[in-house]
């Protein structure tokens, strides 16, 4: 490597630079360096906000949503940052608040899709399925390729028991997000639905294997599979999922559940019984179950 003393190599930069302006004039050093950008130094605010998306990738949407409350306060009319807020308030459940921004935001601008869609989510997840059908048609007459809108119209066609056309709205939902364990698992239960149990199977491991290793999304896909499996009398595969999530109790609950779907409720009966018995506490859900069985009505799980 060659080494210039300080003056000399200062020149030459100077000359370097002189060659690379066409050799037009004399260079003013100062003025050059002044225009030089300095590193970029991350705000709190940028900080907070990377710590918020960390919570969110990892589930953990209680801190997310205190972090993006936060960045709201200081920033009251970033939209951008109001829309991640109410997508993770619909995350974490709390659906009420969720509508609340979302209509906020849409009550500010009617044209903004994303508050529209995220509403219309967030109302299905409340059982609402008559609602986000017109909120839908208004996302797709502006965009038609909004994978979860597209995703959400065929939940709504499962839930009318429209499996074909529920399918095809997956399909098409897929096209524009390949790696979406979400759709996967959609369409996965859609199979189930309709009886289509190996393909139903194929669809959810390929649904697991989209997600990362001990997520919440992971989690909920394999209990989804774990009650296909059920369905399909094969229990000691629906019991090996359950014991990757599951102890005591809440273990011998889902059991109970799966025993039940494989037709058979007197090990049924006998897992939601140590399910009662195992727990400190008087474990309703379990109690609910071990009487819808002896009743002949759908079981709550």
């Amino acid at each position: 490597m060659l080494h210039l003393p300080p003056k000399r190599g200062a020149l030459l930069l100077l000359v370097i630079l002189a060659a690379c302006n066409g050799g037009a004039g004399p260079i003013d050093g100062q003025k050059f360096l002044s225009g030089l950008s300095g590193p970029k130094v991350p705000t709190v605010q940028d900080t907070l906000l990377e710590t918020a998306k960390n919570a969110e990738k990892m589930g953990d949407y209680a801190q997310a949503t205190a972090l993006y409350q936060q960045l709201l306060e200081k920033s009251p009319d970033n939209t951008e940052i109001a829309l991640m807020l109410a997508d993770a308030l619909r995350k974490k459940g709390d659906y009420a608040n969720a509508i609340a921004v979302y209509d906020s935001l849409i009550k500010q601008d009617d044209k903004l899709i994303a508050a529209k869609e995220g509403k219309a989510l967030a109302l299905m997840s409340t059982g609402d399925f008559e609602t986000p059908t017109r909120l839908f048609e208004e996302v797709m007459a502006v965009d038609s390729k909004r994978w979860k809108t597209l995703n959400g119209l065929g939940i709504l066609f499962t839930t009318r028991g429209l499996q074909v056309e529920a399918q095809q709205y997956f399909d098409e939902a897929l096209k524009h997000n390949p790696s979406s364990p979400s759709i996967m698992n959609n369409i996965g239960l859609s199979q189930a639905l309709e009886r289509q149990y190996e393909n139903s199977i194929t669809s959810l491991q390929e649904a697991s294997n989209l997600t990362e290793r001990d997520s919440p999304d992971r989690k909920r896909i394999e209990m989804n599979m774990a009650l296909v499996y059920a369905i399909m009398d094969k229990f000691e595969d629906a019991r090996m999922l359950a014991e990757r999530y599951y102890t005591g109790h809440e273990l011998n609950n889902n059991l109970g559940l799966y025993a039940h779907l494989a037709n058979n409720d007197q090990m049924a009966k006998a897992y939601l019984n140590m399910a009662l018995t195992n727990s400190k506490v008087f474990y309703e859900k379990a109690w609910d179950n071990l009487q819808a069985i002896g009743t002949g009505k759908d079981s709550p799980y």
